[in-house]
Formats: C-alpha cells, structure tokens, sequence
C-alpha cells in the first residue's frame, strides 16, 4: 500500500489532510470523517470492544473487506457501516437480554422439578414407613389375637374338665376312739413284755 495522499476531504470539505478511501463509497475522506460522518466505518475489533457484539450479533450487516498495509500483515480489514451497528448493538443487547431470562428460567424449572422430585421421593419414603409400620403393627395385633385365642381355649379346656370332690372329714365315732385307745394301750403293754390286764367288768 502505497502512503497515504494529502488533500481535501470529500465528506467535511477539510484542507490538506491525510486522506484515505471510504470502503463503501469509495470517497477520499479524513480519518475523522472515516469513524464519525454520515457514513463512518468500524472495524470488527472496535465492534467487539465497544459494543460487545460478537461475529453472530452481526449477520445480515454488510460487511467490506480492505487489505492491510504489507508491514502490517494479517488478514485483511472488515469493516462496516457505524450506523448499522449502533442499530444492530441494543437488537442484539435485547435479544442477549432474552436469551438470559430464557436461560434463567429454564433453570429455574429444572430446580423446581428437581425439588418436586426430591420432595415426592421423600413423600414415597414416607409413605413406605407407614406401609411398614402399619404391617409391623397389623402383625403384632393378630400376634396378640393368636395369643388371646390360645389363652381361652385353654380356659374352656380347664372350665370343661370335670371337677374332684373334696373328702368332707366325718366325725369319729367316741366309742370307736375308746376303743382304739384300749388298743394302743395293750400294744403299750405288749411291748413292755407285760400282758394285758383285762378289767373287771
């Protein structure tokens, strides 16, 4: 690239300036005139510093590209419009803004579904507690019935059983007990080697 020519810019009419060549109009124009007149450029680096827009945010904007100066290098210029970015940024910003909500509440729906989920597991966990602690206690009640039957069936056996009489002890008989008396007596006698004495009647 040759260096840059002096003269009268073609937007704001100023003398004796560095001129260089509008991409899109192809007008030799100032470098004030380049970043700020009625038909600015930019570069996509200015873009993404000062707008924060990225490659995406700027589809569908005209786009020309211009060669770098050969001590420069690199790949060539991109330039668009400036009034077509001003438009662009606050669509995109929008759009940005929207995407985030959207996110958000996206996200905000898998955290209330994975509450729910977390709250029904805890619900079936409960429930399945009192499952077993209903079973636990039907089990225990007809443990007793069992129980209870056993206890009055054996009190119907015992109730059917026929009852002992008791021996009623009789009065003994005063002559019978004189009479063993005397008997005792002679026993005595006998077994002291004495014969027994028979009373006079």
């Amino acid at each position: 690239m040759s260096p840059l020519k002096s003269g009268t810019c073609a937007t704001c009419s100023k003398e004796d300036v560095k001129l260089r060549p509008n991409p899109f109009t192809k007008e030799e124009e100032c470098e004030d005139c380049r970043k700020s007149g009625k038909d600015a450029i930019i570069g996509i680096t200015d873009i993404k510093n000062q707008f924060g827009l990225k490659e995406a945010d700027l589809e569908g904007l005209q786009m020309v590209k211009e060669a770098k100066p050969a001590f420069v290098g690199g790949p060539d210029y991109r330039w668009y419009k400036l009034k077509d970015i001003e438009v662009r940024a606050p669509e995109a910003k929008k759009k940005l803004e929207e995407e985030a909500r959207a996110k958000e509440a996206e996200k905000k729906e898998k955290e209330e579904d994975k509450e729910a989920a977390r709250i029904a597991k805890e619900e079936d966990k409960k429930a399945k507690a009192e499952e077993r602690e209903k079973k636990a206690a039907t089990k225990e009640a007809e443990k007793q019935a069992k129980a209870e039957e056993r206890k009055r069936k054996r009190e119907e056996k015992e109730a059917a059983k026929p009852k002992k009489e008791k021996a009623v002890p009789t009065r003994s008989n005063p002559s019978r007990g004189a009479g063993a008396r005397k008997s005792l007596a002679e026993d005595a006698d006998e077994d002291d080697g004495k014969k027994p004495v028979k009373k006079r009647g």
